[in-house]
């Protein structure tokens, strides 16, 4: 399950690392208004952090969708997904990736980071903007989930920017292209797919919240 859910969180980084630099992008909610005022602290107003329990708390959450009697959804918020970025696959991104930092909001997953472009592989699509970017800058990317069959998202690219300067749309494809993504029935050419964590049929974002939908046990 964790294995499945940081392939998911690495590959969206990577390709939003790669479309931005010499490279492109990346991950699902609906909100508790119980759950998010307790993480918000004791004190109304308090703010989110991220921290090793909240990583362990996600992680529970995630290991209930595969078990017996599985709840019907689960709601990760952003401070959970940070959290897992954090407390459980820091140790798995490349090292050429620093400070990556996962937002939700209106429906859609951003991905911010700064990256040390000069370490990644050169993507001819990119022609001359690359001799334009820095050795280390900062780069951004928003998604969204799209459905595709049970056990499996698609994820749009919406848009990818490089310090600040976004890049042209007809760039995603060709990169996701050569970046090895594959045909998939319902996948558009601006997306790709990735695997759910065990027991999720179904994910979506909803406001500042990912929801993962589970089978029927």
């Amino acid at each position: 399950m964790r294995r499945a859910l940081g392939g998911c969180m690495r590959r969206l980084l990577m390709l939003a690392i790669l479309v931005a630099a010499a490279a492109a992008v990346w991950h699902f909610r609906g909100v508790i208004a119980d759950g998010w005022r307790e993480l918000r602290g004791a004190r109304e107003g308090a703010p989110l952090r991220t921290s090793a329990e909240l990583a362990a708390a996600a992680e529970s959450k995630l290991a209930a969708l595969g078990s017996r009697g599985a709840p019907e959804r689960i709601t990760l918020t952003e401070a959970e997904l940070q959290s897992l970025v954090d407390y459980r696959l820091s140790g798995a991104l490349p090292g050429f990736l620093a400070s990556p930092r996962v937002r939700l909001r209106d429906g859609r997953v951003r991905i911010e980071a700064r990256v040390m472009t000069r370490r990644l592989p050169d993507l001819p699509e990119l022609g001359d903007f690359a001799a334009f970017i820095p050795d280390t800058t900062d780069i951004a990317a928003t998604g969204q989930l799209i459905p595709l069959r049970p056990g499996r998202v698609g994820i749009t690219v919406a848009g990818i920017s490089v310090a600040g300067v976004p890049l042209p749309e007809r760039l995603i494809p060709p990169i996701l292209r050569r970046l090895g993504r594959t045909e998939e029935e319902g996948l558009p050419p601006d997306a790709f797919a990735v695997p759910l964590p065990a027991g999720a049929t179904a994910a979506y974002v909803h406001g500042d919240s990912m929801v993962l939908v589970g089978g029927r046990n």
